[in-house]
């Protein structure tokens, strides 16, 4: 937003610009707004405040951009990096198919002693989660994970990995008392859910006493 600021006869062009957001189904519009207003009336009133006498006069463009949205969702089975796969802290499930969010649940809530990555030993409860999964699709946005917590109850936090560390995504506001560490990995086009299955572990090496 290009606006005109006056002190006197004198007078300066300022351009105000407020960060990208986010707007989903789920976002309340009325309030989407009222906060992206007053974000540039702060703006203009610390300018104001800073640049001592200088008041708006008039605005003189105000342009509103929109991006299309394209939200992380995790598809079918990636390998591990060897610097995770080496932990033993994470259950990878091997799906064919766009599950890879359920079968990671399905193997944090239903643990196997033997073989725990292979799809076939979940497949008895595939259809647990029907109703706390209607109207979210397969493969699972990261958007859609909280939204699934909400529903059953659970609190799910992911964490994904920048090649150097393990870093969280989706963090629950409180942790509830089913709760699921989730790994989230991208490659190319694809993108994959695991199970971390000892969060302890897989944190140790980046756990200093600083």
């Amino acid at each position: 937003m290009f606006t005109e600021f006056k002190k006197g006869e004198e007078y300066q062009v300022k351009n105000f610009k407020t960060s990208n957001e986010i707007i989903t189904p789920a976002t309340n519009l009325d309030e989407f707004y009222e906060e992206a207003v007053q974000n540039v009336l702060n703006k203009m009133e610390e300018l104001e405040i800073r640049g001592s006498q200088w008041v708006l006069n008039r605005i003189l463009n105000l342009e509103l951009r929109i991006n299309r949205y394209n939200p992380l969702q995790g598809g079918s089975y990636m390998s591990l990096p060897a610097t995770l796969a080496n932990k033993k802290a994470i259950i990878n499930v091997k799906n064919r198919d766009n599950k890879c969010f359920l079968w990671a649940l399905l193997a944090a809530l239903h643990p196997m002693d033997t073989n725990p990555q292979r799809v076939s030993k979940y497949k008895k409860w595939e259809h647990e989660f029907n109703d706390a999964l209607k109207g979210i699709e397969f493969p699972v946005k990261l958007s859609d994970v909280s939204k699934f917590a909400k529903r059953t109850n659970m609190s799910i936090n992911v964490y994904t990995f920048d090649t150097k560390r393990v870093v969280p995504l989706e963090i629950s506001k409180e942790e509830k008392e089913q709760h699921i560490d989730l790994l989230y990995l991208t490659e190319k086009d694809n993108s994959h859910y695991c199970l971390i299955q000892d969060l302890s572990r897989l944190l140790r090496s980046q756990i200093t006493k600083h």
